[in-house]
């Protein structure tokens, strides 16, 4: 945030616009096509609140390291120690475009207060749980807040988590990152919050949405996971199907759905690709020649081991 006054009252405004409003920033909202909400604040606090570990963004930072936002000890003053910390929030969510998606409250019950950080402040403190979603330039955004009556401090900061092993508390192959993003429960390995659990019934399980990178919870999936098989004028198949990065995939193909074969090694790709198509000219898929008359695939999809 810019130009915000020390203290007194500010006013915010935020704009909203579609593809088809005005550049000219001096229109009203109907002549624009705009949309304005106002907001009027109080700016300015006596309370220096801020996140001093990790003191700034870009840390790499692994499970078992403790956050802490310092404030001064003035604010902690004749309330218990239990209520102060009802007072605090703090978010853990997924960025896309710098921006948080998807924040998840953590428990309050592993927040405490640390008495006597530094001669003037005492500090909030949390300890930070696995957070490896299997991409290590993945940036974690973090934010702290503290709400009292009408008075709102926070501070945020963006994180990295190292490579290792992803964490499923409730040992479902479906990684607590992924269940929690998309509301599925964390805790729970059954049902139709489980691996082969089918929570939007779309006929796809929920451990096959997540392999194919898609939404468990949204029935949108079609052809799932090959989109298309082509024959060429010369015999060969293009298979055509998505991919993404941190996925591992291979093909297998049969003539007569018994026996399945490996055609060639695993791959993997850089980046997201909506319609990657795979040719199948019969140099990978051996001993079965690569015209004969039946031909079925399957698309093997997996998780690369961890670094």
């Amino acid at each position: 945030y810019r130009n915000i006054p020390a203290s007194g009252a500010a006013q915010i405004e935020v704009r909203f616009k579609e593809v088809s409003s005005s550049t000219d920033n001096s229109l009203a909202d109907i002549p624009g096509h705009f949309t304005t909400l106002t907001r009027a604040i109080s700016t300015g606090s006596p309370v220096n609140f801020r996140i001093a570990y990790p003191a700034g963004n870009g840390e790499t930072l692994g499970p078992g390291y403790v956050i802490k936002a310092l404030f001064d000890k003035s604010l902690g003053a004749g309330i218990s120690e239990s209520e102060f910390l009802d007072e605090f929030s703090i978010y853990l969510a997924s960025t896309e475009s710098g921006q948080p998606t998807n924040a998840v409250l953590q428990d309050r019950s592993d927040y405490s207060i640390v008495s006597n950080e530094t001669a003037s402040d005492d500090a909030l403190s949390f300890k930070l749980p696995n957070l490896y979603n299997g991409d290590p330039a993945f940036l974690h955004h973090l934010r702290i807040v503290h709400l009292r009556g009408g008075i709102t401090l926070s501070d945020t900061r963006l994180f990295l988590a190292p490579p290792g092993a992803l964490p499923d508390r409730d040992g479902d192959l479906l990684p607590d990152f992924w269940e929690l993003f998309y509301g599925l429960d964390a805790n729970n390995g059954d049902g139709v919050h489980g691996a082969q659990g089918d929570f939007d019934g779309d006929g796809t399980t929920n451990i096959q949405e997540y392999l194919a990178v898609t939404n468990p919870i949204a029935s949108d999936i079609v052809d799932f996971p090959i989109r298309g098989i082509a024959t060429q004028p010369d015999g060969t198949r293009i298979l055509t199907f998505p991919v993404h990065p941190n996925r591992s995939y291979r093909i297998k193909y049969s003539s007569d759905l018994l026996h399945w074969f490996d055609a060639g090694v695993p791959f993997t790709v850089l980046a997201d690709e909506a319609a990657y198509q795979w040719l199948d000219d019969g140099m990978a898929t051996t001993p079965e020649p690569w015209n004969a008359e039946r031909r079925f695939y399957q698309l093997e999809i997996s998780i690369p081991a961890a670094p």
